[in-house]
């Protein structure tokens, strides 16, 4: 594997690095700008080279949707490396030997990689030559993960077969809005507060006939965060 990280600033990212600029910084999770905004620090590392996966495109899809859909401004820090060891895959338990990347189970080389000082970690893996269990995880924060809920999302050629969901430009957005979601009721639910579970949209009222893709759930979960939710988190 490489040693040395490749940071790209793509065009998305320098705008959320010119946003972030502009939002005083404190020493809690949040941090409120003047325009009532609020800066989360985030970091996605790649591991491997997509091909008909538009990854960059995901992540400015994604990033667009939480700021349309919160007050959340995403300071993204992102970096590429190449492929993961295959004995970083991990077996699931109770999944008929299907895999996935659990952050306990890495080389401490790779934790290492995750970077430093970020609220949540958003790892974007090829699958290589393994069965993959699922299309994306969220994980609570421990020390495997420096501190920060961490998210995993899998692609690969065996898996060119997902196609885009209804309503998305990407194949990954859909799963980052999700996931990132979960990522969220784990670092509200430190400071008490209690979030819709994002995996029960018929608790909700909604249906994949009347809702393809999700698109008007997710944006009924991210806008259920009120201000004095995200104010909580600034205490």
């Amino acid at each position: 594997m490489s040693k040395t990280p490749a940071h790209h600033k793509l065009p998305w990212i320098a705008a959320a690095i010119k946003r972030s600029k502009a939002i005083k910084k404190t020493t809690k999770p949040l941090s409120v700008s003047v325009g009532d905004r609020f800066s989360l620090r985030v970091g996605i590392v790649v591991f491997g080279t997509p091909s008909y996966f538009s990854l960059d495109g995901a992540i400015s899809e994604f990033t667009e949707f939480v700021e349309q859909n919160s007050k959340f401004v995403l300071d993204i820090v992102f970096n590429k490396y190449s492929l993961l060891a295959l004995d970083e895959y991990h077996v699931m338990p109770g999944m008929g030997g299907c895999k996935f990347v659990d952050p306990k189970y890495v080389h401490p080389e790779t934790r290492a990689r995750l970077p430093d000082d970020v609220e949540v970690q958003i790892m974007l893996f090829d699958i290589q030559s393994t069965k993959v269990c699922y299309g994306g995880l969220a994980y609570q924060k421990s020390h495997y993960t420096k501190n920060a809920p961490f998210i995993g999302i899998p692609f690969g050629d065996s898996i060119k077969f997902w196609g885009v969901e209804p309503n998305w430009k990407t194949k990954v957005a859909t799963t980052l809005v999700h996931e990132f979601y979960h990522a969220l009721t784990y670092i509200f639910r430190v400071n008490g507060i209690k979030l819709p579970n994002p995996d029960k949209a018929n608790l909700y009222g909604f249906n994949a006939e009347d809702d393809p893709g999700w698109v008007k759930f997710d944006k009924f979960i991210y806008q259920k965060i009120t201000d004095e939710m995200y104010l909580a988190l600034t205490q």
